[in-house]
């Protein structure tokens, strides 16, 4: 990720389950941190974090969406999940603040399977994946979030659309998602109208998850993406 002054690079550790950053500025050699997942102290977690990431620079702050691992059963899957938020400005490894956006509760149990990030009109808006104790262990949920107002949590459902999955893809409207091997759209200001919210942006099945990204064309929003073997600018 780019900003004005520096380039920041996060990553997830896999021998320790930590999030781990690196910072570039100009003319000065490339500095090493450890964002999360090493303790309980200033906000932070001792969760295996970082499974899914994403990171946005927004009006001089950088932006890092991730889930978390709270806690597995005797069968080592996830049993409790979380997903959480860091923000700084700058590139001070001591600058951090850290929240929890979503943990479990009687509407969802794990959360994380993916996460997007995406800026509206100087705001940020997060999305992620989650199931409920009845889907255990694949997600039967979408959930987001404006970062102005993190408690104010939505959600949808897909049952009429079967199993969501990576990878998301979001504009500040619509959230773009694998439904079933086929791509599906969500437009949240529908959401209260339940499953006529989301529709089929296509419908042929693939042979692995579609990723996806909404890109400007003339002025014109377009979500580009596979269809049939090939790259196409799709209107969700």
């Amino acid at each position: 990720m780019a900003t004005a002054s520096s380039v920041q690079v996060f990553y997830r550790d896999e021998s320790q389950g930590v999030l781990l950053g690196a910072v570039k500025e100009k003319n000065v050699p490339w500095v090493y941190e450890l964002v999360d997942g090493d303790r309980k102290t200033d906000g932070r977690s001792t969760g295996d974090v970082a499974f899914h990431l994403q990171a946005i620079f927004n009006d001089a702050k950088v932006y890092l969406l991730y889930d978390s691992v709270v806690n597995v059963n005797q069968k080592k899957e996830i049993s409790v999940g979380a997903v959480r938020v860091a923000i700084r400005e700058g590139v001070d490894a001591a600058s951090w603040s850290y929240q929890t956006l979503d943990i479990a509760n009687d509407e969802a149990l794990v959360f994380g399977y993916d996460v997007a990030l995406a800026k509206v009109n100087g705001d940020v808006m997060a999305a992620w994946l989650a199931t409920s104790a009845a889907a255990f262990p694949k997600p039967d949920q979408i959930r987001w979030a404006m970062l102005s107002s993190p408690l104010n949590i939505s959600k949808m459902t897909t049952e009429s659309f079967g199993t969501p999955g990576a990878y998301l893809s979001i504009d500040g409207k619509t959230i773009v998602f694998n439904c079933q091997d086929r791509l599906c759209a969500l437009d949240t200001s529908k959401r209260l109208t339940g499953q006529s919210a989301i529709r089929l942006v296509r419908s042929s099945q693939g042979n692995e998850p579609t990723q996806s990204a909404w890109v400007s064309v003339n002025k014109v929003k377009y979500l580009l993406a596979t269809v049939s073997n090939k790259l196409a600018l799709l209107k969700p």
